[in-house]
């Protein structure tokens, strides 16, 4: 991916180098589970957007586009989103940020920020170490006062059904992480996984400005919030940066807030209370259509910046913002006005397959066309729209994008006589769970996924 996003900038610059000249660095921060690599999961390599990839490598290359080049000015910050902000602001951010300065002999950078990615931004720009050196942020979807999911995240270790969230491939990320990080640490189920691994999870919680957003309903049938003060889990971290969320403003920082409307988002939770508040559970959820599917908008826009609105969900306002990027980078012939500005997109994510695997065999996957049958995996070859990631020799993750309702059949030869565990899930909401305690060796074993 990045040698051909380089060669793109490269031709980009030729033809408009003008339109860049003098402009700031820019470094990206992608969001919660937008980073992978040996940091996070050691044996998966150097860094890179991992399953994450077709969220944020069109919008790396939308850039390149613009004239930027990777490592040139253009730097990623990845980072261990399992970890708290305030460490993967120092230990990840920062380095970037100097490096980028360092390349490019300047003062100062431009940082573009997805979800979780803007408060590890925030985090460092308003901290006591800020070195001055961030001219503008653009903040995508960032919850800078918490987002409810993330409660059920923490609570639960897991997101509600498919009908209580909108962003498919947000909880295809997430649960397909999670699976991945219980099965390599030996956890005994997700919520072990969550509050152990997953501590930068707490990080996303509502925090005070959110409002009250966990209720119940009493022997007598009467509603009561729970106030903040009271919850089992508050969010300090953002309790604390949002009391000095003015330093933003202080600093001479120019932002711009990108946020999704009109997407049913999860807003309130009903638990079913009990007296000691232990076994409290999630049985019901208020929903907002102010919102983006993951982040309300009134939390996305709880700073003051200028602000474009978007009909995008969480994920895909990232394939339709490119306008307002090119504004805000002064990279475009006519720039919009700033303020609030409506795309009236209604299209729905592409429909994916997401398919997990824990055992050694091999693997090959095909897809019933109008043709015939076309292969779309196997250890020699994959086709376009296909992300694969191996964790160890064992455990192997495969996405593939753009499926439609074409008829997916998966086929697996085991290596030998251990347990096979496969579960498939479509976008669609079709999951397929299949377990062999011993599988015989060198059967082939087919399925049929989609």
């Amino acid at each position: 991916m990045v040698d051909v996003i380089k060669a793109l900038g490269l031709l980009s610059v030729m033809r408009r180098s003008h339109t860049i000249n003098k402009k700031n660095s820019i470094v990206f921060v992608p969001g919660l589970y937008g980073s992978m690599g040996d940091d996070i999961i050691p044996g998966t390599g150097k860094w890179s957007f991992g399953m994450a990839a077709s969220i944020y490598e069109p919008f790396i290359k939308k850039l390149v586009e613009m004239g930027y080049v990777l490592e040139e000015n253009l730097f990623i910050a990845f980072y261990d989103w399992r970890k708290e902000c305030s460490y993967s602001m120092e230990k990840y951010l920062k380095p970037v940020i100097e490096h980028a300065k360092r390349k490019n002999k300047s003062k100062k950078v431009d940082i573009i920020c997805h979800s979780m990615g803007g408060l590890v931004s925030r985090t460092y720009v308003q901290s006591k170490n800020y070195n001055y050196d961030v001219d503008q942020m653009i903040f995508i979807a960032t919850p800078h006062t918490g987002a409810a999911n993330a409660y059920s995240i923490w609570t639960e270790g897991k997101l509600l059904s498919k009908k209580n969230i909108e962003s498919e491939a947000f909880a295809t990320l997430m649960e397909g992480y999670l699976w991945i990080l219980t099965r390599l640490h030996g956890y005994d189920n997700d919520i072990d996984t969550v509050h152990n691994l997953l501590k930068g999870a707490k990080d996303l919680l509502p925090n005070r400005d959110y409002g009250e957003y966990i209720y119940y309903f009493d022997q007598e049938k009467k509603l009561h919030y729970i106030p903040y003060e009271e919850l089992d889990y508050k969010n300090s971290f953002l309790d604390n940066l949002n009391q000095n969320k003015d330093l933003l403003k202080q600093r001479r920082i120019r932002v711009t807030l990108i946020v999704g409307k009109n997407i049913e988002t999860n807003e309130k939770f009903q638990i079913n209370k009990s007296d000691d508040n232990e076994d409290s559970k999630i049985v019901s959820v208020i929903k907002t259509s102010e919102g983006d599917g993951t982040v309300s908008f009134r939390s996305a826009t709880a700073i003051e910046g200028d602000t474009y609105i978007f009909h995008a969900d969480h994920t895909d306002i990232m394939k339709k913002c490119s306008f307002a990027i090119k504004s805000k980078l002064g990279i475009m012939e006519e720039t919009v006005n700033d303020g609030s500005i409506v795309d009236s997109y209604t299209g729905k994510e592409e429909e994916h397959v997401s398919i997990l695997m824990n055992g050694k065999g091999k693997v090959s996957i095909h897809m019933q066309t109008d043709e015939g049958t076309k292969l779309m995996y196997d250890s020699t070859k994959n086709v376009n729209n296909v992300f694969i990631q191996e964790f160890s020799d064992m455990l192997k993750w495969i996405v593939i994008h753009n499926v439609g309702n074409k008829q997916l059949y998966l086929d697996y030869e085991p290596e030998e006589n251990e347990t096979l565990d496969i579960q498939a899930k479509s976008s669609s909401g079709r999951k397929i769970k299949f377990r062999q305690q011993r599988p015989v060796k060198g059967k082939n074993y087919r399925m049929k996924i989609q």
